[in-house]
Formats: C-alpha cells, sequence, structure tokens
C-alpha cells in the first residue's frame, strides 16, 4: 500500500527558513495545526516532509527505515526517537 504524499507548505526557501528560525518549534506548530498531521517543504531543491502521526513514524523509523535517509546527527537526527519506538 502506498502513501499518500503530504501537503507542501508554499513559499521559497528564505521565506520557510526565516520563519524556522525565528520560531522552529512554533513554526512547526503552527504547520501541523495549518495542514494536519504530516506535510512537505522544499528547501533548495530538496524535499523535507514532517510527520506527527504515530503510524507515520513507526513506518519510516521501524517498518521501513531503509525507505528513507535521515541524518544520523544534529537538529533533524531520528536516533533520540528510534530510542524510544525503536
Amino acid at each position: 500500500q502506498s502513501m499518500k504524499l503530504p501537503p507542501q507548505i508554499a513559499g521559497s526557501s528564505l521565506k520557510i527558513l526565516s520563519e524556522f528560525g525565528k520560531d522552529f518549534i512554533g513554526s512547526f506548530f503552527n504547520k501541523f495545526q495549518k495542514y494536519g498531521d504530516s506535510f512537505q517543504f522544499r528547501l533548495f531543491g530538496k524535499s523535507f516532509y514532517a510527520t506527527r502521526h504515530p503510524e507515520f513514524i513507526k513506518h519510516v523509523l521501524h517498518d521501513k527505515p531503509q525507505n528513507y535517509m535521515r541524518p544520523q546527527t544534529g537538529i533533524f537526527s531520528y536516533a533520540p526517537i528510534y530510542d524510544m519506538v525503536g
């Protein structure tokens, strides 16, 4: 079963980065309020996805981790979350 792509945030990379830079957590919270449990955005030609839906998180971190590229360290690292849901 394939997953439907989440809605995409409109705006330039600089606009999105500026918004995230002002209030990183608040920006994501507001996007989840506006777009639902998942959304995507593009920064400098690359697509990024954000989700808070437990089934999607399980799919990415546990069921099919080989299908997704994620940083191993840093602010976007999945290591702390993976330790919790394993």
